[in-house]
């Protein structure tokens, strides 16, 4: 039970945000602290469970404890010994195989998986977009504002306001004259439809006339220097 309110503590406040990308397969490693809790305390309730109570040895009385002598029955002269039954200890010892069999189970079915579906989500950014990245990342000053797709964001972090895509529509404050638009459709984890990412690029590029820093590799990068007083941009995600 001690590894129970670890996992309260972890999974509450995620399951709480408005984002419900904290809980979801692809965003799993917010809470990657309760899979070695639950996996230790998982094992340890195994082990506990399937571990008999200590059976008293013949002529003993279990109530009093071992080496007590068992009960004469009343009106008889002959001594019977404490026969336990082993219905409850056979019962936790099932109960502890089936946990530990459906464990099993659960981590064939993902292992099963990774060389098809978990790829696809957790390694879609390929050798030659994350060449691309980093040339953008390198023509990025670091006092401008980032907008990026959510599944390549990561690495403009050190850069001085930074935005990720996560739905459409969504408005974005604009904070320095410089700002970098990053758009992947086809790479990265994604909360935004292709379609949506492929209009916003347009919108980008043919009604915020930005500067093309890149188009390669599924990178398509803009370099966008707002008019005066302009205070927030919107990516509609529609033609």
């Amino acid at each position: 039970m001690w590894g129970l309110p670890l996992a309260v503590v972890v999974l509450v406040p995620a399951a709480l945000d408005d984002n419900p990308v904290f809980v979801s397969q692809i965003g799993s490693f917010n809470v990657v602290a309760v899979y070695a809790f639950v996996a230790v305390g998982t094992a340890a309730v195994l082990s506990r469970v399937a571990v008999a109570p200590p059976v008293p040895a013949s002529g003993e009385d279990p109530a009093a404890g071992a080496g007590a002598p068992a009960h004469q029955h009343q009106g008889r002269g002959v001594r019977t010994a404490w026969t336990p039954t082993r219905t409850f200890a056979n019962l936790r010892f099932a109960t502890a195989m089936s946990v530990a069999v459906a464990l099993l189970v659960t981590l064939a079915f993902f292992d099963g998986t990774k060389d098809s579906k978990l790829p696809s989500q957790w390694e879609l950014v390929s050798g030659p977009a994350s060449a691309t990245l980093s040339q953008v990342l390198a023509a990025t000053p670091a006092d401008a504002e980032v907008i990026a797709a959510q599944g390549v964001v990561g690495r403009f972090g050190a850069r001085r306001s930074v935005y990720a895509v996560l739905a459409t529509p969504q408005a974005f404050p604009v904070q320095a004259r410089n700002v970098v638009f990053v758009l992947t459709p086809a790479q990265g984890i994604e909360t935004v439809s292709e379609a949506a990412l492929q209009a916003d690029i347009a919108y980008v590029q043919m009604q915020l006339h930005a500067t093309p820093l890149a188009s390669a590799d599924g990178v398509y990068a803009f370099s966008w220097h707002p008019p005066a007083r302009t205070r927030s941009v919107v990516l509609s995600g529609t033609p």
